[in-house]
């Protein structure tokens, strides 16, 4: 074993030993538990991991510290630990001990052990320097990344209940008591649910300072500005309080809100009704187009020519092939004449869609999509096959493990999706057990998310 390894170790009996709270029954009987489970983790890594009650199953610590003893190194609390009056409690989990390597010295740690006795460390003050640091999280093997995860993903999530569950709470009383809805932009999203649950609680506060308000109707968005969007939503700034919020509630004009989002109605009507006169699946536009009157005429040429003349090359043979109309500027086509090239018409074989210029004549977008609307659809229903073969395989692994739910990030590609499943089945019995009733995303590296919603495992992980 290291050498600073068990000095720091000794430090730590120093500190935790029970003789020192034999006034404080309840720090003494959770030092003791975990002093003895301390000796059976270092027993369990010295003879190689994963024998006795040690085999796969993770080790739940709990030790108090007087406050006094501590180095308390940068004057900040643990990640893991926090005040108990004049107690440090130290509360944490660490996965069970690794297989030796082969042709590893007699009594020596595997790396990722040293990692978890250095996160333990670490939490009680100490140095982990003799470890390369106290991050076990990424480990790059299942079996000493999974276990210690999979804990703590269940007490994040277990933590992480009641905010969401206050959010469908507020939102729910919103919708009924107020007939607002609410959504939240990117960034609000990703301060997690506690965060949201706040925001909703300070527009509810901020609805009742003017009760005698008629807001019914209205999608209110929490982000970073103020005014109506083209589709009619209000947006308030996330970083004022209630107050503020009431004041500039008082002078929304609300019939504003409601016509806009009688004009996007009336467009996201008209845009399926020319994909249905046109035979496709979908007629949409770019972010920066919609509600522009340029649109509004592209779609009302559609309509008339779809009208006259049915749907393109006949009424299936590209049902299942979508239009994306795009301005002049974003096809980098714009001509000074005002006439519109085949170069301004592109297809996306990666994606599977046709885009054509929000200027273009009924004649150019018939004779585009007839021209290549044939090899989209093929490329459409090869991706529907391979996207059939991926979900029956997510389902499969669900099953098998007994996962939550199993996703995977939109950067890890089908055939690395897949090769994930296959292996995630192949190790089905080894993992059951750790990873039942959670939810787990394939992706690149091996972690646990910051909310603790999912564990994200590596698509090319080794047990």
């Amino acid at each position: 074993m290291h050498s600073l390894l068990k000095v720091q170790l000794r430090e730590l009996y120093k500190r935790v030993h029970p003789d020192l709270f034999h006034d404080i029954p309840f720090a003494r009987q959770a030092n003791e538990h975990s002093f003895k489970l301390l000796q059976e983790y270092l027993d369990s890594a010295r003879k190689g991991g994963e024998v006795g009650r040690t085999a796969g199953v993770p080790f739940k610590f709990l030790f108090y510290l007087h406050k006094e003893q501590e180095d308390d190194v940068d004057g900040m609390l643990k990640d893991d630990s926090t005040d108990e009056g004049d107690l440090r409690r130290v509360d944490l989990v660490l996965p069970p001990p690794a297989r030796l390597d082969a042709g590893a010295a007699e009594g020596a740690l595997p790396r990722a052990t040293q990692r978890a006795l250095g996160k333990l460390l670490a939490a009680c003050g100490l140095d982990a320097e003799f470890a390369g640091g106290a991050d076990v999280g990424a480990a790059s093997h299942l079996r000493d990344f999974i276990p210690a995860a999979a804990e703590l993903a269940r007490q994040r999530q277990f933590s992480q209940r009641g905010p969401r569950h206050e959010i469908s709470a507020l939102r729910t009383a919103l919708r009924l008591g107020r007939q607002v809805t609410i959504g939240f932009a990117p960034a609000v999203l990703a301060r997690g649910s506690a965060e949201q649950a706040e925001q909703l609680r300070k527009l509810a506060a901020a609805l009742d300072r003017i009760s005698h308000v008629e807001l019914a109707g209205v999608h209110v968005m929490l982000g970073s500005d103020y005014g109506v969007d083209p589709q009619g939503r209000l947006w308030l700034d996330a970083q004022d309080n209630a107050l503020f919020w009431s004041g500039y509630l008082l002078a929304v004009d609300v019939s504003e809100c409601h016509e806009r989002q009688e004009a996007a109605a009336r467009v996201r009507r008209l845009e399926a009704s020319v994909a249905a006169l046109l035979g496709l699946s979908m007629v949409y536009c770019m972010p920066s187009l919609r509600m522009r009157p340029e649109f509004i005429r592209f779609l009302e040429r559609m309509a008339a020519a779809g009208s006259q003349r049915g749907p393109i090359g006949g009424a299936r043979e590209f049902s299942g092939v979508p239009l994306c109309v795009m301005s002049e500027e974003e096809s980098g086509t714009a001509e000074p004449s005002g006439r519109i090239g085949e170069d301004a018409f592109t297809v996306d074989m990666d994606m599977g869609f046709l885009s054509a210029p929000v200027g273009a004549s009924a004649d150019q977008v018939y004779d585009f999509i007839k021209a290549h609307g044939k090899e989209v659809a093929e490329v459409l229903d090869r991706r529907k096959v391979q996207h059939q073969k991926a979900e029956d395989l997510r389902r499969a692994v669900e099953r098998r493990l007994r996962l939550r739910r199993l996703s995977h990030d939109p950067a890890v590609s089908h055939d690395r999706f897949c090769s994930a499943c296959m292996r995630l089945l192949q190790n089905a019995d080894a993992l059951m057990q750790l990873l039942d009733g959670l939810e787990v995303r394939i992706s690149e590296v091996n972690v646990v998310a910051p909310d603790g919603v999912y564990i994200d495992i590596a698509w090319d992980f080794q047990i």
